[in-house]
């Protein structure tokens, strides 16, 4: 999964979108699920870890939505997909993360950063 995401992200990081801004990579945490056991728990709290922390200099912008998310004991449905209500609060989070993003201000701010601290280059493979 890791070597997937790091193939997109640098693809994504060299593109150019609009306003010659480059493109900003996010995401969020896979969410826990009824029908994940052991080691595949184990996987997801890794990734959404490595996410965290930046998923090795490529993410701009993580949301943990596990909170948000509910317990999968309650989704309407089955253990895997949240119902309205869980799905709301992940969007709000998600929204209210992304908002300083569609600020031109905090773009230029992004752009003015120090080209080892910016979100434009990935940072080296190890």
């Amino acid at each position: 999964m890791k070597a997937r995401f790091l193939d997109l992200a640098d693809y994504t990081y060299n593109m150019v979108g609009p306003y010659g801004c480059y493109l900003r990579i996010y995401a969020s945490s896979i969410i826990p699920r009824g029908t994940l056991r052991g080691a595949q728990n184990t996987v997801r709290n890794d990734y959404n870890a490595w996410l965290a922390a930046r998923a090795d200099g490529r993410l701009t912008k993580y949301h943990d939505i596990i909170t948000e998310a509910g317990d999968y004991n309650t989704h309407p449905n089955d253990t895997i997909h949240p119902g309205p209500t869980p799905h709301a609060a992940m969007g709000a989070k998600v929204a209210a993360g992304m908002a300083p993003y569609v600020d031109p201000y905090f773009e230029a701010r992004l752009a003015a950063e120090d080209p080892i601290k910016s979100h434009h280059q990935p940072a080296a493979s190890p």
